[in-house]
């Protein structure tokens, strides 16, 4: 049999060569369908904790109002003040600590480039709605905690915080509960391995 000059056969060399390419290739377009994956699960963590530090930073300011009213109550009425006036002035003093936080440029404020999207809820509480939140050796103190204040901070309508603090009779307050949230959404569609 005559050969050939010139001609080449591929053979294993070939069909070997074809399937490590097409492997390469399909680790390839997995490798960048991870990637993009994983940036987009950075992207919501980084917003999340974004909303979150928002949250706590008015938290802060909330407090820094808080501790304003208390220094301007202890110096117009002495040291020691009855509990019913206390909760009084703390009832006529909440709207405008609430102003004031979210008219202030530090804070939540500075965190986002538009308008802040911070939502402040906040209420008195008396003595008795207090005793929920206090501890089984506190509950039957009621002239030490006359009366409290809730506070929740929404950011974006997505990260909550919830504060509770007791107000003392001597013009303290000790925070009791602070707790941080997410509301859970799920998307019109069924999640996908890859979301992305």
């Amino acid at each position: 049999m005559a050969r050939r000059d010139g001609t080449t056969r591929l053979g294993m060399v070939g069909l070997l060569m074809l399937v490590v390419t097409l492997c390469l290739a399909v680790l390839g377009v997995l490798a960048v369908v991870t990637a993009h994956g994983d940036a987009v699960l950075s992207e919501r963590q980084s917003e999340a904790v974004g909303c979150g530090q928002a949250a706590d930073a008015a938290a802060q300011g909330f407090l820094a109002e808080v501790d304003s009213f208390l220094a301007r109550t202890a110096a117009e009425k002495g040291p020691s003040v009855r509990a019913s006036v206390l909760s009084a002035e703390l009832i006529e003093e909440l709207p405008k600590m609430v102003d004031a936080l979210l008219r202030s440029s530090g804070g939540a404020a500075e965190m986002f480039a538009e308008p802040s999207p911070l939502v402040v809820d906040a209420a008195a509480l008396s003595a008795e709605e207090l005793r929920g939140y206090l501890g089984e050796e506190a509950r039957g103190d009621t002239a030490s905690y006359p009366c409290g204040i809730r506070a929740v901070f929404t950011v974006e309508g997505a990260r909550t915080l919830d504060l509770v603090i007791a107000l003392r009779s001597d013009l303290t307050y000790e925070p009791i509960d602070r707790s941080l949230t997410t509301e859970w959404t799920e998307g019109p569609s069924a999640p996908r391995f890859w979301e992305g």
